[in-house]
């Protein structure tokens, strides 16, 4: 259960309510809890913890970059080291293991 069920909503119209928020993602399945975060001068943005990653992957995949709650659109992303990890990077590039003396020297 953990933070591995939780999203990041950013982009959200200043006021916004809890419950709002509730009724737009409980579609997806039951949320923990909602916690709003306002920053005067930015846009306030909100964690929504899912009981289920599932449920928060599709929250996620359905509704990132769609427009909801009167704006244009909102971000929606995995929240902290709950984001899963797709295999994409690149690692270490480097010829030489970590911890190893290279014979040439590097340019």
């Amino acid at each position: 259960m953990g933070d591995d069920a939780r999203i990041w909503i950013g982009g959200l119209p200043d006021g916004i309510e809890e419950q709002e928020i509730k009724d737009e993602y409980e579609r997806f399945g039951e949320i923990k809890h909602v916690h709003i975060r306002c920053n005067k001068g930015s846009p306030a943005f909100c964690f929504v913890q899912f009981l289920n990653r599932h449920n928060a992957e599709d929250a996620v995949k359905a509704t990132d970059q769609a427009k909801l709650f009167g704006m244009p659109f909102v971000k929606v992303s995995w929240a902290g080291k709950g984001a899963p990890r797709k295999g994409k990077g690149k690692g270490n590039r480097s010829r030489t293991p970590p911890g190893h003396q290279s014979d040439s020297p590097r340019r």
